[in-house]
């Protein structure tokens, strides 16, 4: 009878372990499964963040700009007055010459990536780079939705003062009927009259470099072509929205394919 007993005890305490075991078994699995979830969480709330960092740094990648227009996040390239244009550096074309020739391609695109990111900022963090001279026209053309700036013409000069230089000058405005220079005829870009911002640069040739520039003031853009008659004039507006998945510069130099430099320096 006493052993009876014994083996009936002994078969109550065998099954209550089985139970326990059952219960710590499925209680591992819930906490293996939370974890995972919580640690998925948090990777994307890291995503997240680091995301969002990187897009408003980089405005003036094509993604980026896109997001940051659709949320309205980003401010509208601003119609500066001449009271309050911001300052900055105003050089020559061989100024420039020298200070963006000896950059490798590399460091090229980086630099030319700030000049449009500055641009599109209205210039809140880095000071802007003004071109000033004289220029001979080689070619222009009207704008389309494809290039940077959608709407308005762009003239390409060489610098008479040093022929390595090359502009192309973009007249963003609303509607143009006519361009107001041709090829052969000459203009003056001045430093604190146009405050034409520079923002690209382009190698296109062994010696050779052409400066992109938008005006941060937008009067009008006028020629004489002969003598006694009317003016041709641009009325340059601020452009309201950009494409900036179009590619820097805007034109080629006459007669010439863009060099493989120059294409490495996008």
């Amino acid at each position: 009878m006493r052993l009876n007993l014994l083996d009936r005890h002994d078969a109550r305490r065998s099954g209550g372990g089985g139970g326990g075991n059952v219960l710590r078994s499925r209680s591992d699995s819930g906490l293996f499964w939370w974890t995972i979830l919580i640690t998925v969480l948090i990777g994307l709330a890291s995503f997240c963040w680091f995301f969002s960092i990187y897009v408003f740094a980089h405005p003036e990648k094509p993604m980026n700009y896109e997001l940051l227009t659709k949320l309205d996040k980003l401010e509208e390239v601003r119609d500066f007055s001449p009271t309050n244009v911001p300052g900055g550096m105003i050089a020559s074309g061989k100024e420039l010459y020298a200070k963006f020739y000896d950059l490798s391609p590399t460091h090229l695109q980086v630099q030319n990536a700030l000049l449009k990111r500055n641009f599109i900022s209205n210039y809140e963090d880095e000071a802007p780079i003004y071109l000033t001279g004289i220029f001979e026209v080689l070619s222009t053309r009207m704008l389309s939705e494809k290039d940077l700036v959608p709407s308005g013409c762009v003239v390409r000069g060489r610098c008479l003062e040093f022929p390595n230089v090359d502009i192309e000058y973009i007249v963003p405005a609303s509607s143009v009927n006519v361009i107001p220079f041709a090829k052969g005829d000459s203009f003056k870009v001045s430093g604190s009259g146009h405050y034409a911002s520079v923002v690209h640069v382009d190698r296109f040739s062994e010696d050779k470099i052409c400066f992109s520039m938008i005006p941060l003031l937008y009067p009008e853009l006028s020629n004489v072509r002969e003598k006694g008659a009317k003016p041709l004039l641009v009325v340059m507006s601020a452009p309201q929205k950009l494409n900036m998945a179009a590619e820097l510069p805007l034109t080629n130099a006459p007669g010439k394919e863009i060099s493989k430099v120059a294409r490495l320096s996008r």
